[in-house]
């Protein structure tokens, strides 16, 4: 299967798993102490809020958000940004691919999370880097710190289900259909591909 196609299908897969990806409304930002940029490879967006010029910033925490149509905004509209740089942190969040701002690239969140947290370190030049993330983003947070143990001096889950199946199967019945399609697929291809030889 060629590239293209290969993405048209991930995309379609996206749309129909991450339904409320797909149901960002985009909003200004209206507070000027936030700043917003996008990383240069997988062109994530990222908002953040720094310590004065005169503060030494304690380091730096990256928030990873919810399976929420809002994406970073979640943070914002709650206290999160606030509570962090009150204690001294440069506070960055970050839309994962396909969700808010990012556009969908393909399903390796993990390399949305290391990629803020490598701008974050280029850019912010804090040794301590925190990862935050709630519900779907601190699964995701889990699954990157597995294969990249060194990125982040501390993590923090919240509100993180057992399984990431756990988390669709409750979330969106169409996943559950994909997937037996897919397992189904899959297992008839084998056995003709076992029956031929």
């Amino acid at each position: 299967m060629n590239n293209h196609l290969k993405y048209i299908v991930k995309k379609i897969l996206f749309d129909q798993i991450f339904t409320r990806g797909r149901k960002y409304i985009p909003t200004e930002i209206s507070n000027p102490r936030y700043q917003k940029t996008f990383t240069k490879d997988r062109n994530i967006c990222i908002v953040y809020f720094l310590q004065d010029k005169n503060t030494k910033p304690k380091g730096t925490v990256i928030l990873a958000h919810p399976y929420l149509a809002s994406a970073k905004l979640f943070y914002l509209e709650q206290t999160y940004f606030d509570i962090y740089h009150n204690l001294g942190f440069h506070v960055l969040a970050f839309d994962f691919n396909g969700f808010g701002e990012t556009k969908f690239i393909d399903f390796n969140f993990q390399k949305d999370i290391e990629e803020a947290a490598n701008w974050a370190k280029s850019n912010l030049r804090t040794n301590v880097i925190i990862g935050h993330g709630i519900s779907f983003g601190a699964a995701q947070m889990i699954r990157m710190a597995q294969n990249n143990s060194t990125l982040f001096s501390k993590i923090i889950i919240e509100n993180c289900l057992d399984k990431s199946i756990h988390y669709f199967k409750i979330r969106n019945k169409k996943i559950i259909t994909i997937l037996l399609y897919c397992i189904c697929s899959i297992e008839i291809k084998n056995k003709k591909t076992i029956s031929l030889n």
